[in-house]
């Protein structure tokens, strides 16, 4: 089924996401296992990706105010519902990062 609420940028973000897991954590699964404890470089390369997608929701958000039709094209009731969603989903790994980089630093992100 073809969906129309996703576009190509929606694409190539989740294909990011995928690289990096593929490249930062599924190389290390089995030694992060057995030693009971995750990399602190997980942790700061999360906290870049992190902070990209921050800074790119950030450009997204500046470019509200352009037009379209006589009106911002942030005022469009479609543009406005996507950019609250991905707000939200970067403030969810936001803080889901937050929690998880607390937790290692207190020695209780064992696996």
């Amino acid at each position: 089924m073809e969906q129309h609420l996703y576009d190509r940028d929606h694409d190539e973000f989740r294909e990011l996401c995928r690289t990096f897991l593929a490249r930062e954590t599924v190389p290390h699964h089995e030694r992060w296992e057995a030693d009971g404890i995750v990399d602190r470089e997980v942790w700061r390369s999360a906290g870049a990706a992190v902070a990209a997608a921050e800074r790119l929701l950030a450009l997204t958000l500046d470019a509200r105010t352009r037009e379209a039709f006589d009106r911002p094209i942030g005022r469009f009731q479609p543009n406005r519902f996507l950019l609250a969603e991905l707000d939200t989903e970067v403030t969810i790994a936001r803080t889901f990062l937050n929690h998880c980089v607390a937790e290692f630093n207190a020695g209780g992100l064992g696996l």
